[in-house]
């Protein structure tokens, strides 16, 4: 009997030694990928501010653009028309 309680308390030792092991693994794991997920999210609000910021300057290079052809409209529209004499 005493050697079963020996038995159930190794195994019980071995057992725990593995469970802490097995957890030790498991957090260095979810600390690793946290830590790419982190770097991905990073990238990926850099990335997105650019692209806000590419897209504020078409928008505005737009603007002008259509400012500067409604000016030469506007001007184009002014000018008196010529008008042609027929003989």
């Amino acid at each position: 009997m005493a050697n079963c309680m020996v038995f159930h308390t190794q195994i019980a030792s071995v057992m725990e030694v593995l469970a802490n092991a097995a957890v030790a693994e498991i957090c260095k794991l979810v600390d690793d990928d946290y830590a790419v997920f982190r770097l991905e999210i990073t990238q990926s609000q850099k990335e997105n501010r650019t692209l806000r910021r590419k897209l504020q300057l078409l928008e505005l290079k737009m603007a002008r653009e259509r400012a500067e052809r409604t000016m030469r409209e506007r001007v184009l529209a002014s000018r008196p028309r010529s008008v042609k004499m027929h003989n």
